[in-house]
């Protein structure tokens, strides 16, 4: 990282004044990680073609194109390869990480969507919940005309939502629910809640999944290097 140790006090105080320090360490850190990582050529040729298919560029425009914009083929071909360059180094260094990690924040990863009613009286909580579970009036309309929370301008459907961000009794009602199945009012602080289960999807940890949980990892690991680089320069 000898780009780093070229910055003066002056450049270091102009960076931070504008914010652009720690976005600047960020990205000289990232180009550190990835400089030995390789693309295998099979990649890289269907790269290219997907690229220059894509914008429709005959080899002589490619290349005008390319004096026009100021880069040379190696950099432009470098912009396009660094996404698929972050994601081999961060299976490569954090891919271990992530099972670890999946069994940990499974309860974020979860999502689910329901329908919701919330009303301020047990009573009506309780008519209302009967109303739909006999099939006297559609759930929708009924969240529509009665709910006072936002849902009511959804027709009562939530999500897809992460099942952490909702309120832990009404999680736990969520995932002992079957999908279809009218739930009898809950209290939740100040209001009465009928919910069904719409659907409920359980995370897996499958390729895509250890490649979002790698590259979240990352992320972490990235901003407390930067930070620790940031402190470092201003000692």
């Amino acid at each position: 990282m000898n780009e780093i140790s070229k910055l003066n006090i002056e450049s270091i105080k102009l960076l931070e004044k504008y914010k652009l320090l720690i976005p600047l360490i960020k990205k000289i850190i990232l180009e550190d990680c990835v400089k030995d990582i390789v693309i295998e050529e099979e990649i890289m040729e269907k790269l290219r073609n997907n690229v220059i298919e894509e914008q429709k560029y005959e080899k002589q425009d490619f290349q005008s194109f390319l004096s026009s914009t100021g880069q040379t083929e190696i950099e432009f071909w470098n912009v396009h390869t660094l996404p698929r360059k972050i994601n081999k180094y961060c299976m490569k260094e954090f891919g271990h990480k992530t099972k670890s990690r999946f069994l940990n924040q499974k309860d974020k990863l979860d999502s689910v969507v329901y329908s919701l009613v919330r009303v301020e009286d047990l009573n009506l909580a309780k008519e209302l919940y009967h109303q739909i579970n006999e099939g006297e009036s559609l759930f929708e309309d009924i969240a529509k005309i009665h709910s006072v929370g936002p849902e009511r301008h959804t027709r009562g459907i939530i999500g897809p939502i992460s099942l952490e961000k909702g309120h832990p009794k009404l999680n736990e009602l969520l995932r002992v629910s079957r999908v279809g199945e009218i739930n009898e009012p809950i209290k939740i602080n100040q209001v009465f809640a009928v919910t069904r289960l719409e659907h409920l999807d359980e995370a897996k940890l499958n390729e895509d999944m250890e490649l979002q949980l790698a590259n979240d990892i990352f992320e972490e690991w990235l901003d407390k290097e930067a930070a620790l680089v940031c402190s470092n320069l201003k000692k």
